[in-house]
């Protein structure tokens, strides 16, 4: 009777080992379930805040774009306009009034902030707005004429330069004629890359907007003050940071620390090969993800 007995107990001590060995192992798996699902949700979550990043930061390069293109059509119809009056001998008065007419058409009807059509053919600078340069100005060794020439009757632009009255940026398009010599070009005000730059910076400390081009400089910034600097002249700077990387690599997003601090990074490029830029804290960009945390936990 005690052996029966030993054996009863022997048998639920065994059977309540294994319903522990099964409840621990359901409640394994449960948590791996759990961790597997807040993973996926926290993935899924961050990549739409990722792709909402992106595809603002491609809409301000389409805003870009479509700035542009009127002045590019300006001086591809220009350049077509000056080649035709020069194959059929028009004189340099002729050109220059053609000129005039053209920057006074263009400013009322595209842009108040234009600066005029000018350029050179035959070897004679002329201007739209009647501006004489001095004695000692040299149109061929000016950039907006050696990268005309360059691009060999491509649409060319020069690197972007600040206004010394208004503290703007301003930027030189210009076109060679079929001539191999002449060219023709006009300088536009970037105040709406400006704009765009504002429009478009992510809300929080710390966080900007910023146009660069292909050489680093900034074209545009949320931070009036960094309009004109050299990124990659830099040293230590977020912005040398985030330039360096972008130019190296061409990445649309990425992620870098700076002071101890993580910033994602969304940029787009844009036809003249500028990117437009968004740099956001981390902190603030994901922030919407904490109560991710709050209820796994």
């Amino acid at each position: 009777m005690k052996k029966n007995m030993m054996e009863r107990i022997g048998t639920v001590q065994g059977a309540g080992k294994r319903y522990l060995y099964t409840f621990i192992l359901a409640l394994l798996i449960f948590i791996i379930l759990m961790v597997v699902n807040f993973v996926a949700l926290f993935r899924g979550a961050k990549k739409n805040i990722i792709t909402t990043g992106e595809n603002e930061v491609t809409q301000s390069a389409l805003e870009v774009n479509n700035f542009l293109v009127q002045s590019v059509d300006a001086v591809k119809l220009a350049a077509y306009s000056l080649n035709t009056l020069m194959e059929s001998g028009a004189s340099v008065g002729e050109l220059e009034d053609f000129l005039v007419r053209e920057t006074d058409a263009f400013e009322i009807a595209v842009d108040k902030e234009f600066t005029g059509l000018y350029g050179v053919f035959d070897g004679v600078y002329l201007d739209g707005t009647g501006w004489e340069p001095e004695e000692d100005y040299k149109p061929e060794e000016r950039q907006w004429y050696e990268r005309a020439i360059e691009a060999a009757g491509d649409v060319a632009f020069a690197v972007p330069y600040k206004d010394q009255y208004t503290g703007g940026m301003m930027l030189s398009i210009s076109q060679m004629l079929p001539d191999g010599k002449s060219v023709v070009s006009l300088d536009i005000s970037l105040d709406q890359m400006q704009r765009i730059t504002t429009d478009r910076v992510p809300e929080g400390k710390g966080n900007y907007a910023v146009i660069l081009d292909e050489t680093g400089t900034v074209i545009a910034h949320s931070a009036v003050s960094r309009i004109g600097s050299s990124y990659l002249s830099e040293t230590g700077t977020l912005g040398s940071i985030v330039a360096k990387r972008l130019l190296e690599s061409k990445e649309t997003y990425f992620e870098v620390s700076y002071k101890g601090e993580k910033y994602a990074v969304f940029s787009c490029p844009t036809e003249n090969d500028w990117y437009v830029i968004t740099v956001a804290n981390e902190k603030g960009l994901y922030g919407s993800l904490k109560p991710l945390y709050i209820v796994f936990i």
